[in-house]
């Protein structure tokens, strides 16, 4: 069995949100059931470091999710998800059921995430890609919720970046802005 590092994240105070085939874990961390095994894995950030780290199970209206979780450091847990994608392209667990199967469309055409995580203090988990997306394009042929709706920002400071954003849940999908995109592949 191979483990995916998911990301490392703090119990009381976080806006992260860690989610393991759609369900938001922590939310639910009362309702955890031990699975009785426990394994080391190396950190994600000090390979020679192992972590133990106990199998959890979480069940919610009759769905069963399974992760590994244990306490990296004070208050600061990391979280694994087992790595079963069999050669297709991992989805990084954190997005919302309403962006989760455009990522896998997106991750399904070869593109890589440049980087996943909390991109800015008050966002949820957020997935970016080294493109730019062609939101008439995408829109075309690509139905997402209502909650979903196309951002853009140019900052002059702070990023720049286009792309789809969860209002309900504060995920996202984002690639480079149209402005700022030059040489890059353009999605459609």
């Amino acid at each position: 069995m191979r483990w995916r590092f998911l990301g490392a994240y703090p119990l009381k105070g976080t806006v992260e949100v860690v989610r393991v085939q759609g369900v938001d874990v922590y939310s639910h961390i009362d309702d955890w059931m031990a699975a009785g095994v426990v394994i080391g894995l190396a950190d994600p950030l000090y390979p020679n470091q192992r972590n133990r780290l106990d199998v959890w199970r979480l069940t919610l209206d009759g769905r069963e999710v399974q992760f590994a979780a244990g306490e990296f450091t004070n208050g600061v847990w990391g979280t694994y998800v087992l790595d079963d994608t069999e050669g297709r392209p991992p989805v990084t667990e954190s997005l919302c059921e309403h962006l989760a199967g455009f990522e896998r469309e997106v991750l399904s055409r070869g593109l890589k995430p440049s980087f996943p995580g909390q991109a800015w203090s008050k966002a949820g988990f957020w997935v970016y890609f080294d493109c730019q997306f062609d939101f008439e394009a995408i829109h075309k042929r690509y139905r997402f919720d209502d909650c979903v709706i196309d951002y853009e920002h140019l900052g002059t400071h702070d990023g720049q970046e286009a792309g789809f954003v969860c209002m309900e849940c504060a995920t996202a999908i984002m690639g480079h802005h149209p402005e700022m995109a030059r040489n890059k592949l353009v999605y459609r």
